[in-house]
């Protein structure tokens, strides 16, 4: 009995769905009714994919499709998409989640974006559930030309990011198109705006790091000591000191960082949806590096300012121009070596640290169909940062000395490995790590604060098509 009252509500379903596209009830769907009904579907209504659907439906070939024509497409297409369907359900549910697609395209050798499959859940999930029924699945799909799991979840994938109702669907679209002067400007000023106030929030203990830093080998300054001497040179406006120069250097360095990491994932990535370690190491200290040289000036001028007394420069563009005129244009890139080699490695093992991270912690949420809020992804990223510096901050004190030795009654050093042997000789290993702590202090709130900030304006600025799919 139960299997008859099945097959009876099916032939209802299958009557009304015809009923429906038949717009001018003459028992026939003609190539207009076709077209009305795809675009109804949300699906790309071409001319070509129009012509592809009637070809399939209409067995007489006389150009129009009867009832019994739709049924046997129907019946024919229900049984591919079911097929389909218990392929992707691995865990035998009868729901779809974004876990079942992620293991079933990989074992079907297809990748897809965390972005892309909540895309396309959230498109085929029309009760909001959080999964997908088979009954959504065949709703969704059931006019797509696909006959396998394959095309299927490419002509899916289309309709995801397909904006274009005359669009094609029989050639998925390129997933990472170029981008254009308007996303380029939004990702710069983004990166900008992110880096500026991040940096302003944590000026203090930046001059506390780089006093530390350029203290003399063999020193004694405690925390203490160097926070009570900044304060003595001008009170709080102290420890601001060449904050608007660090200002200026940090606005471009971020969004040019931001920008060629992107670029630098599509040209090395074979896949840049599932960039793999080695990858991201090269792409992230491409960009660490490209970052750095465009600046570098700029730091040059902000550790002058941070350590020279009161009063020797006017501002970041006097500072810039007694470097050149007295130590010639060489010595705006001096430690320019050591600078690159160690931003190479921080870039790379914090941007792979991080991703590492945020797979655990997206694939833990996942598993309890629940988005990681903002504060656990600033924690991937502080955590991610912290050991990217630990592995490269001797680096960074090698730079902060060489770019300070221009000054009065700084110690002169003839290269960076003189940096390394004079530390390590009057302040033993530990030496190199002088100034950690604060520098550490200084990491946290930064990289918790330009993430958020980045993070809240591309998604409002760069991505506003996207903000709005979500709003």
């Amino acid at each position: 009995m139960a299997a008859i009252q099945q097959h009876a509500d099916e032939a209802l379903r299958v009557r009304a769905t015809f009923e429906k596209f038949d717009k001018n009830n003459d028992g026939k769907l003609c190539k207009a009714e076709l077209k009305a009904a795809l675009a109804g579907a949300g699906v790309p209504a071409s001319d070509a994919a129009v012509g592809e659907l009637l070809t399939l439906m209409d067995t007489s070939k006389d150009g129009v499709v009867t009832f019994d024509e739709f049924q046997t497409f129907y019946a024919e297409r229900v049984r591919q998409l079911r097929s389909t369907f218990d392929q992707l359900d691995t865990r035998g549910k009868g729901r779809l989640t974004a876990a079942d697609l992620r293991t079933a395209l990989a074992r079907l050798k297809m990748t897809a974006s965390d972005e892309e499959i909540r895309d396309l859940l959230r498109r085929a999930d029309t009760d909001s559930s959080g999964d997908i029924s088979f009954e959504e699945f065949r709703r969704f799909l059931l006019l797509l030309p696909g006959r396998n799991p394959k095309a299927l979840f490419d002509a899916w994938r289309y309709i995801a990011v397909s904006d274009d109702a005359q669009g094609e669907y029989s050639k998925p679209p390129d997933r990472h198109p170029t981008d254009t002067g308007h996303k380029v400007f939004a990702k710069l000023w983004c990166g900008a705006v992110a880096g500026t106030v991040s940096r302003s929030i944590v000026a203090p203990v930046d001059r506390l790091k780089v006093v530390m830093q350029a203290a003399k080998p063999g020193s004694t300054l405690s925390v203490a000591n160097t926070l009570r001497q900044i304060y003595a040179e001008g009170g709080v406006r102290a420890f601001y000191m060449g904050n608007f120069t660090n200002c200026v250097k940090i606005a471009p360095e971020v969004g040019v960082k931001f920008l060629t990491f992107d670029y630098a994932k599509r040209m090395i990535a074979h896949d840049p949806d599932n960039i793999s370690i080695p990858e991201r190491l090269a792409a992230g200290g491409l960009a660490g590096a490209t970052a750095q040289f465009v600046v570098y000036p700029l730091e040059i001028a902000k550790t002058r300012l941070s350590l020279a007394p009161r009063g020797t420069y006017k501002h970041f563009v006097d500072c810039i121009n007694q470097v050149v005129r007295k130590e010639g244009v060489k010595a705006l890139f001096s430690g320019l070596g050591a600078s690159v080699i160690g931003i190479i490695p921080y870039a790379g093992v914090e941007l792979s640290v991080n991703s590492l991270l945020r797979e655990r912690v997206s694939a833990y949420y996942e598993a309890r169909d629940q988005e990681p809020g903002v504060l656990t992804l600033l924690g991937c990223g502080m955590a991610s940062s912290t050991v990217g510096m630990l592995c490269t901050y001797p680096l960074g004190l090698v730079r902060t000395r060489l770019q300070a030795r221009g000054l009065p009654d700084a110690v002169h050093y003839t290269g960076a490995l003189d940096v390394v042997r004079k530390t390590v000789s009057s302040e033993g290993l530990f030496g190199l790590y002088r100034g950690l702590l604060p520098n550490m202090l200084k990491v946290l709130p930064s990289t918790s604060v330009s993430f958020y900030v980045y993070g809240e304006l591309q998604r409002r600025f760069a991505n506003p098509e996207k903000n709005k799919a979500t709003a």
